[in-house]
């Protein structure tokens, strides 16, 4: 015979003695008219449509029948029912714990042999079931085995059917965790969730618009390429004015040496063209220089900062031995 017939049996002895102890209760009654309330039809209703779909093998639907049997009533021995069913589904955790709840309560009322039938059946319970305590890293954190909940953490130790399960820990402000891990029979052990905080985001920088002084509104720009070319013009005249300047303080030494007291040959008339042209571009290169690095800091200080309503231009002059800088801003 296999377990379901065995099984099959039992409910069907326990259908018998369940309805008629309801009977035999009622005939009890002193005097008392014998009535039947609404819940106990259903739960009639329920428990006998229980039985028909455990006898069809249709057992998930006979847990729910069995289950609504329980809630309106009350009536204990259908705990049997309800176990038996948990087995036949492979939830030997929740029939253990459903069978040692049924014996508990109903124990000292079970005739021997269906006391002996129901110790049987949770000894071998026993051998499919781990005992189980899950710990966190957070205290409190909510933990599931196959996504059902058990309780905050810590939890246990806790039934928990041999084979592979599912443990989950969730908590506010931390990621979830799921592992899996495989059990034996009659384990007993600990599973460690870490939970890791969620990461917080650090606020960006925010870009900037506002008016500037005249109204117009202002934004964030990369570094203008004027700075570059202003600083790279002031290095060159500098550079071309410090050199142009040597040069002719050592034309104006030789020159001074053959000239008494300011008065020159006409030999020396070309060297003192020569003198005039130096000292020239020196002076040049230097107001370039100048100038150079004038506009490089301009457009380093306000080129990220200009209004989008106008744009900068910067013209340079020279005249002779004078520079300078113009334009409109």
């Amino acid at each position: 015979m296999t377990r379901a017939h065995a099984g099959l049996v039992r409910l069907a002895v326990l259908v018998a003695t369940t309805l008629a102890g309801s009977i035999a209760s009622a005939q009890s009654a002193p005097k008392a008219p014998v009535t039947e309330t609404q819940n106990d039809t259903e739960t009639k209703v329920h428990f006998q449509r229980g039985v028909k779909l455990y006898s069809e093998e249709d057992y998930r639907a006979a847990l729910v029948e069995f289950k609504r049997a329980y809630d309106l009533s009350a009536n204990r021995a259908i705990l049997y029912n309800i176990g038996q069913t948990y087995f036949q589904l492979r939830e030997y955790a929740a029939a253990l714990q459903t069978l040692e709840e049924y014996l508990r309560v109903q124990g000292p009322q079970l005739p021997a042999q269906r006391r002996q039938q129901v110790e049987k059946d949770i000894e071998e319970l026993n051998g499919r079931v781990a005992k189980v305590t899950i710990e966190t890293n957070v205290p409190g954190a909510q933990i599931t085995v196959d996504d059902v909940s058990v309780g905050a953490s810590p939890v246990g130790p806790v039934d928990v059917s041999a084979g592979l399960r599912k443990f989950g820990a969730t908590k506010d402000g931390y990621v979830p965790v799921v592992q899996s891990v495989e059990l034996a029979g009659g384990d007993t052990t600990k599973v460690r969730l870490e939970l890791v905080a969620v990461p917080v985001e650090k606020p960006s920088a925010p870009t900037s618009d506002v008016s500037g002084g005249s109204g117009n509104p202002t934004s964030r720009e990369p570094l203008s390429p004027m700075v570059f070319v202003g600083y790279g013009a002031g290095v060159v005249g500098l550079a071309a004015g410090t050199v142009f300047g040597a040069i002719a303080l050592g034309t104006k030494s030789d020159l001074d040496a053959r000239c008494a007291d300011r008065i020159c040959p006409t030999s020396e008339r070309n060297t003192g063209d020569s003198l005039t042209l130096q000292a020239t571009a020196s002076t040049i290169g230097f107001g370039v220089g100048f100038i150079g690095v004038g506009i490089g800091t301009y457009f380093l200080l306000t080129g990220q900062e200009r209004t989008t309503a106008s744009t900068g231009r910067v013209t340079p002059w020279f005249a002779g031995t004078s520079a300078g800088i113009g334009g409109s801003f």
